[in-house]
């Protein structure tokens, strides 16, 4: 479900980095404006565990239905469920493949509940249908978009921590992110980002260190921690993720990284304010904390978290951490 461009760039990249010494072949299946259930066959539209990730309903005693609310499948109720599973999917699983590259979700903008439970189901099955309970699957975590509907209470925000959430609770999965290279000029009002060199030569990381094992920095900085130092936060991110960090602006950002991309709620009851003054120290970033507010164990914070980021935290492999 990767386009073809994005398809073609990742594939070059790979073949390149192996020094031109193994052959890469790609088949795309793709197709815009679906859902996630549209790829879905009906086992995996049936499927009450989430792909595996959680007990079934009948072992779980007095447990009220899994997935979404008022649903006792993923897809429950979904117009056009299994529409391209069935003419676009199903007839490439007698193939084998080596990995799969899945680039959806923007369809899915106002159902991130279901998209949590959906996404493992989908590649749980794919990979059972195939006979390759192990094979790699790699997905992007959602660039930005300017469609008026979708600004709406930050939902791609939302898709994208479900992607995240959803794609990590199953093993030999990764992802690149395209939050920052999206593409405020586009003709297709920056649903469709132009900037796909630059994506492909992220997945292409990812495969490179998924797939051929390859010592690379194949994400942005992951989180790791916070801690309360005096007055400020301190946030610590993993090994390995979060060497030389700096900030810089997004694409085709209108701010160049004046405001932090940083948000912090001193308790549960709180509202999100915007952070102060971001220092970046080593592999760590200090939060000033906004005036007449503190940091404490009850505090919170966030990144990132809009539908268009203007600022963007970035590692030496110059990829940005996602929201």
């Amino acid at each position: 479900s990767l386009g073809p461009r994005r398809c073609f760039f990742t594939g070059r990249n790979i073949y390149r980095a192996l020094g031109g010494k193994v052959p890469i072949g790609l088949l795309t299946s793709s197709v815009s404006v679906h859902p996630i259930e549209s790829f879905m066959s009906t086992d995996a539209l049936d499927d009450r565990t989430c792909g595996g990730t959680i007990e079934p309903i009948a072992t779980m005693k007095g447990a009220s239905p899994v997935g979404p609310p008022g649903s006792s499948s993923p897809a429950a109720a979904v117009s056009g469920g299994g529409l391209i599973w069935n003419g676009m999917i199903a007839p490439l699983m007698q193939m084998r493949f080596a990995g799969v590259l899945w680039y959806q979700g923007e369809s899915n903008w106002d159902a991130a509940v279901k998209y949590v439970c959906s996404f493992p189901a989908l590649i749980t099955d794919w990979r059972a249908k195939l006979g390759a309970p192990k094979l790699p699957f790699y997905y992007v975590v959602l660039s930005t978009c300017l469609i008026a509907q979708h600004w709406y209470r930050y939902r791609f925000v939302n898709i994208r921590n479900a992607q995240l959430t959803g794609g990590q609770k199953l093993a030999n999965t990764a992802y690149a992110v395209a939050v920052d290279i999206g593409d405020k000029f586009s003709p297709a009002k920056a649903l469709h980002p132009r900037r796909k060199l630059e994506l492909g030569r992220r997945l292409a990381l990812a495969v490179l260190k998924g797939q051929y094992g390859h010592d690379v920095v194949a994400v942005g900085p992951v989180f790791d921690s916070v801690a309360v130092d005096g007055k400020n936060l301190r946030i610590i991110f993993a090994s390995g993720t979060a060497l030389a960090l700096y900030m810089h602006a997004t694409a085709d950002s209108n701010t160049e990284c004046t405001l932090s991309p940083f948000d912090v709620s001193s308790s549960p009851s709180e509202p999100w304010v915007r952070a102060g003054r971001v220092t970046i120290v080593g592999s760590e970033v200090i939060l000033q904390m906004p005036a007449r507010a503190n940091a404490s164990a009850t505090t919170a914070v966030r990144y990132g978290w809009t539908q268009w980021a203007q600022c963007a935290l970035y590692n030496n492999a110059r990829i940005a951490a996602t929201p």
